[in-house]
């Protein structure tokens, strides 16, 4: 995804992934984000920075299109709450994701999370 094409609310969001700032769009004119967005950087669009914990933490935004993330191995927490789908039929994405966690006896590594481990309520 080519940034120059973001909208604002879009380039908010891109801007504060990397350091998990939230993302708040309630009671503003233009509050839509897109699907493809979201999911671009659930799958690592943006790069990390150091010392600070990536995650998507979203309120009050209108995601236009299907957020497919069907077989995605996604390793960074999504929050996102007060939002609405413009896709009809769609529930409402008030979703807090966090990836599973595996533990050895030496490290702690990510293990293979999906969209499946999402928890929306």
């Amino acid at each position: 995804m080519d940034p120059s094409t973001l909208t604002e609310p879009e380039r908010q969001l891109w801007d504060a992934f990397p350091r998990r700032e939230l993302v708040d769009l309630t009671g503003r004119e233009d509050r839509r984000i897109r699907a493809d967005v979201i999911r671009t950087l659930l799958l690592g669009a943006q790069p990390d920075v150091p010392g600070e914990l990536a995650a998507l933490v979203l309120t009050g935004a209108a995601v236009t299109g299907k957020l497919d993330l069907s077989y995605a191995e996604v390793r960074y927490p999504m929050r996102m709450a007060g939002c609405c789908s413009t896709v009809p039929g769609s529930p409402a994405p008030r979703c807090r994701w966090t990836p599973a966690w595996s533990r050895s006896a030496t490290t702690s590594t990510p293990s293979r999370a999906s969209a499946a481990t999402a928890r929306c309520v």
